[in-house]
C-alpha cells in the first residue's frame, strides 16, 4: 500500500485504535508502574523539573495507560509527544517542547528511555538522556546516554543534580 494511502486511512485508525481501547483494556491486565516510580516522579517535581510524557503510544491510550498504572492527573495530562503525532520518534521531542510552550532547547530537554531507539530521540533533538535498564536493555547496550540508572529512584538522582538551581 502507498504511503499516500496509508496517510488517508491514518487519522481514522487511530479514532478507532483509541475508542477500542477501553474493552481492551478491560480483557488485559491493569498497567502497572514501576517500583518507586511515584516516589521518582514526586522527587524530580520537588526539584523544580518540568516533567512530560515522550511515547510511542498513540496520545488517548498513553494517557490512558498512566492513569491507569495510578499516575495523578497532573503526570497523565502532561504536555508531550505520541506515536500519533509523528510515525518516526526522533521527531517527537519537538512536538513535545512545543506543547510545553517551548523554552526547553538543546540540554534543557532530558529523555528517559530503556532502548536504544529512546536515545536516538534525544540525541537528533539535542537532548540530554538516562538511559534506565528497567526494560529490555541492560546497561552496555544503553552506554551512549548521557548517564545510566539501574531503577528510577536513580534517575529522579541524575536528573536533580542537572537541574538548575532554583
Amino acid at each position: 500500500m502507498a504511503d499516500a494511502a496509508v496517510d488517508l486511512g491514518l487519522q481514522a485508525w487511530m479514532r478507532a485504535a483509541a475508542a477500542a481501547y477501553p474493552a481492551q483494556e478491560a480483557a488485559h491486565p491493569r498497567p502497572v508502574a514501576l517500583p518507586g516510580a511515584a516516589d521518582a516522579v514526586a522527587a524530580m517535581a520537588g526539584a523544580g523539573v518540568r516533567l512530560g510524557l515522550l511515547t510511542g503510544n498513540l496520545e488517548p491510550i498513553g494517557r490512558a495507560k498512566l492513569r491507569a498504572a495510578g499516575f495523578s492527573d497532573a503526570l497523565a495530562s502532561a504536555p508531550g509527544g505520541f506515536g500519533s503525532d509523528h510515525e518516526d520518534r526522533r521527531a517527537l521531542v519537538p512536538v513535545a517542547r512545543a506543547r510545553a510552550g517551548g523554552g526547553f532547547a538543546g540540554p534543557a530537554t532530558v529523555v528517559v528511555g530503556d532502548t536504544p531507539r529512546d536515545i536516538a530521540c534525544a540525541r537528533a533533538a539535542g537532548a540530554r538522556v538516562v538511559g534506565v535498564t528497567t526494560g529490555p536493555h541492560p546497561a552496555g547496550d544503553l552506554a551512549a546516554a548521557d548517564a545510566v540508572a539501574g531503577d528510577l529512584a536513580e534517575v529522579a538522582r541524575v536528573i536533580a543534580a542537572w537541574a538548575p538551581p532554583q
